[in-house]
């Protein structure tokens, strides 16, 4: 018996091998790979160049041709593959609302369909010249979005139908409907319409509405002003004490399309607690941190236009700092409190909670001022009487004081330094445009508006000798 030496042996088997793949029979090209593929040879399945093999794993096992297309640098064609597992669906509308149970067996679960998205959006990312595919990657990062939204509704809708499986007032119905709406969500891959309109609002998940809305760039000012006042009114107490707040409050609710007492965490919380505001803060400053900032790759720093639409500063200022109003008025805390002392005593921990929200999201000061001011400028007079005036003035000489300290500060860089120099010259006239209103004010004999006055032209005479330093 005539044995070889391994190395020799491998040499003509490897031979032997690239005679068979010069055959022409698709039938013997076949039969060669079904060999492989059942003995494990994948390695061997992969290396092979042949105009027979990706139809044979197309049918085969789309995984090997997938690392067929990566190891010769198709990715493109990788990208195809990936998108199209990502969309396969079996079962169609009518036949899911027959029996849910189809869809189980049959369909990709959402989590599947997001890590084949993401591996189309990776492929596409390999290419050479990534210019050229760039509306196609566009895409890809739509649909992912919307994607890691669904899971976002679906986990919520999860969330809820345990919470109303303990519950003895819920109708059956309605938990079954719920739970073949879940059903839909795991194992359908739906557009941003679907996913808003037939699960996010039915369902009242207003901060996921906000997220589609954001993703899908739609400009409905109303819409979105509506979400923001369902989600903040959601979290605010009614007042024990206070009925003009509770009247105030009712009406915001009507506006917005909700119950006043459609929030069952508050219902037995009072508003002059203030135990809300952290609950607030923290809900809202974690939401406008995802909406405030974008860019393409989400991390460029710059704030876009439709980030600016969907988490608009000046509208939520408005409301925001009436609730802040409210709550001094209520609770019987003075606006004012050593507001006589320098302003430089103004810092992150006396100022009100509204503005710290804004600057933790990344509102940039001149922005936030411009917006205060701007509700300044269009409130009517009526609105002295009631305070507003006062509580908005309080809150931009705040600004300006938090924005100068901060540019002078170690953690401001220098182009921070120059704008703010930059800005001085117009701040100065805007502390002038508030000396002036408020002259006549404190003729009255109004202590507030005195006090204010007094912190304002400190507050100009700091920017002034700011300038004069720089």
């Amino acid at each position: 018996m005539v044995t070889l030496e391994d190395e020799l042996r491998t040499k003509y088997v490897e031979e032997l091998f690239q005679f068979a793949l010069t055959s022409d029979d698709e039938s013997f090209h076949n039969l060669l790979y079904t060999w492989l593929y059942e003995r494990g040879h994948s390695h061997l399945l992969t290396s092979i160049r042949s105009p027979y093999i990706e139809e044979f794993l197309k049918h085969k096992d789309q995984d090997l041709l997938i690392k067929l297309h990566m190891d010769q640098h198709r990715y493109l064609l990788a990208a195809k593959i990936w998108w199209a597992r990502a969309h396969e669906d079996t079962v169609g509308e009518n036949e899911f609302t027959a029996t849910s149970n189809l869809i189980v067996g049959k369909n990709l679960d959402i989590v599947k369909r997001q890590y084949y998205v993401s591996k189309s959006l990776g492929c596409l990312k390999s290419l050479e010249d990534v210019g050229e595919v760039s509306e196609a990657i566009k895409e890809v990062r739509d649909v992912l979005d919307v994607l890691q939204l669904q899971v976002r509704v679906l986990k919520t809708l999860e969330q809820q139908i345990m919470e109303l499986e303990t519950s003895s007032a819920v109708p059956n119905d309605d938990l079954e409907a719920r739970k073949l709406d879940l059903e839909i969500l795991t194992f359908k891959l739906l557009d941003a319409s679907t996913l808003y309109n037939q699960f996010a609002s039915k369902y009242s998940m207003w901060t996921e509405c906000l997220q589609i809305i954001h993703v899908c760039k739609s400009e409905e000012g109303d819409v979105i002003a509506s979400l923001w006042r369902k989600i903040i009114f959601s979290l605010l107490p009614p007042s024990s004490i206070n009925s003009a707040f509770n009247a105030w409050r009712l009406d915001q609710c009507e506006k917005a399309g909700l119950s006043a007492m459609s929030s069952r965490s508050n219902a037995n919380a009072s508003f002059e607690s203030g135990n809300w505001i952290g609950r607030m803060q923290c809900k809202l400053l974690r939401l406008g941190k995802s909406l405030y900032w974008e860019d393409d790759d989400r991390h460029s720093g710059a704030a876009a236009g439709m980030g600016e639409l969907v988490f608009p500063v000046g509208f939520l200022a408005d409301v925001l700092e009436w609730i802040s109003l409210w709550y001094i008025r209520s609770t019987g805390i003075g606006a004012f409190t050593g507001s006589v002392a320098s302003a430089a005593a103004i810092d992150a921990t006396t100022f009100n909670w509204v503005l710290k929200l804004f600057l933790d999201v990344g509102v940039p000061h001149h922005v936030l001022l411009s917006c205060y001011e701007q509700l300044y400028r269009e409130q009517s007079e009526r609105l002295f009487r009631e305070g507003w005036t006062l509580h908005l003035l309080q809150s931009m000489v705040a600004i300006i004081t938090i924005w100068k300290k901060h540019v002078i500060s170690s953690r401001a860089g220098k182009d921070q330094l120059a704008e703010f120099a930059a800005c001085c010259p117009n701040v100065v006239d805007l502390c002038d445009g508030f000396i002036t209103d408020l002259r006549a004010t404190s003729q009255d004999g109004n202590g507030d508006a005195m006090a204010l006055l007094d912190q304002i032209r400190r507050v100009k005479s700091d920017l002034i000798n700011f300038r004069t330093f720089m």
